[in-house]
């Protein structure tokens, strides 16, 4: 029994021992795939600005891309080094729009995907960019600003002017007048959101024969038959994510680097992903998280490979813990910034949605109090430019909390538009 009850006790540390370090592997990696993002520079300017001297749609894309001499480390981290465009609107109000740094990245395959693997080459340089959804005709003004927080380092650019002209686009989504209801922004038409989720590309789901899984396959096959769809920026697609050790070096794992590190191939893909469904005028509704995250078994889309966990350099010991710690509510507001600047112009971006498959229970104070945080950060970035929905798979309390209400079975939330976003053909 000793000889036996020993052997145990060696193979179990043997397993920790493992583990620590596969994690401290994980964070190594993570600090490895963070150099890409870092520049340096003994110069602090904007230059090399690249803007559209042409009419604007109305609720289209004004882009603006250019390069920033300074040093940061953390591109992503307003803290770090903070970019923004101020914009004179047509009806002289001045507001602050997040600009995002980016590193251009195409599929080998040519196709669209979210899934683990997906080959990818650089196309491009890494560059500062805006992207703004206007929603006023008339002259449009803007000037760029970076400041670096740590030094008090401020630069600007000149003035950059814009003409806004109305093309008959419906624009974007938002509630209707008497609340329950969504409806287009340009002429009030109601809005019905049907169609399939769409939530990932998988190489099972392939046919015999078939084409690979893509969105270019998908949204091909449901051109003129859907209006809507849900994706997911998770599960195989996060923006933030600890890398696969051993992944290629041109597939989409070796993207990550951790946390407030946004993977460039993946971001990608959702530019491609938002030009499709923009083409055929399909609203999107981005599911950001899964249950799956805070699940403590092994796994690449558990807790173990959690940017938030604290073996991964993550601020929070257990998956809990990330709806009351401060740094875990900064850094997914930073996440919620940069999607807002990179696809909040897009009229295909209906909604957020975020833990799919979770929440069935009464919700703690701390969890009440985070998706009140969240409602709150989608508000301050888009409330000034477009709507944006925020919803939230967690029941109860917090469907009074958010923009749009889960439909679920004993009826509908009054006084705001219900969504089914899972459900059986049959129902």
């Amino acid at each position: 029994m000793l000889r036996s009850s020993a052997h145990v006790f060696f193979v179990i540390i043997a397993i920790l021992t493992s583990f620590c370090l596969n994690a401290q592997s994980l964070y190594d990696q993570a600090l490895l795939n963070r150099q890409q993002f870092a520049h340096t520079s003994a110069n602090f300017a904007i230059t090399n600005v690249q803007w559209m001297n042409a009419p604007v749609p109305l609720y289209g894309k004004l882009e603006m891309s250019f390069t920033l001499d300074g040093t940061w480390t953390n591109p992503f981290d307003p803290a770090d080094i903070e970019v923004v465009a101020n914009i004179r609107l047509p009806n002289n109000q001045l507001i602050t729009v997040p600009c995002f740094y980016m590193i251009p990245y195409s599929p080998q395959n040519g196709v669209t995907q979210l899934q683990g693997s997906v080959l990818y080459d650089q196309t491009g340089s890494g560059k500062w960019c805006l992207r703004f959804g206007p929603t006023q005709t008339g002259l449009t003004k803007v000037y760029l600003r970076a400041t670096r927080p740590s030094t008090g380092q401020t630069t600007t650019s000149p003035w950059y002017s814009y003409t806004v002209v109305d093309q008959g686009d419906k624009g974007y989504i938002q509630t209707a007048p008497n609340a329950n209801y969504f409806q287009h922004m340009g002429d009030q038409s109601l809005f019905f959101g049907t169609g399939p989720n769409i939530a990932w590309t998988r190489s099972e789901d392939q046919l015999p024969g078939g084409p690979i899984p893509s969105y270019d396959y998908y949204f091909g096959q449901t051109a003129g038959h859907i209006t809507s769809t849900r994706i997911w920026m998770c599960h195989y697609a996060w923006l933030e994510w600890m890398p696969l050790v051993g992944a290629s070096s041109s597939n989409s794992w070796s993207g990550y680097a951790g946390l407030n590190y946004y993977n460039q191939m993946v971001a990608s893909a959702f530019d491609r992903i938002f030009e499709m469904a923009e083409a055929q005028d399909l609203k999107v509704m981005l599911t950001l998280d899964d249950n799956d995250e805070h699940l403590t078994s092994a796994g690449t889309s558990h807790w173990e490979y959690s940017p938030y966990s604290q073996v991964n350099g993550g601020p929070c010991s257990l998956p809990g813990d990330t709806w009351g710690s401060s740094a875990a509510r900064t850094a997914y507001k930073n996440r919620l910034r940069y999607i807002f600047a990179r696809w909040g112009y897009s009229q295909s971006l209906w909604a957020l949605n975020s833990w799919n498959d979770t929440g069935g229970g009464t919700p703690s104070s701390d969890v009440i109090s985070w998706h009140q945080t969240m409602q709150d950060q989608v508000d301050s970035l888009s409330a000034a430019v477009r709507p944006i929905f925020y919803g939230s798979n967690f029941k109860h309390e917090i469907q009074d909390i958010v923009d749009y209400a889960q439909c679920i079975s004993g009826g509908v939330v009054a006084g705001k538009p219900n969504v089914r976003q899972e459900c059986y053909y049959s129902d």
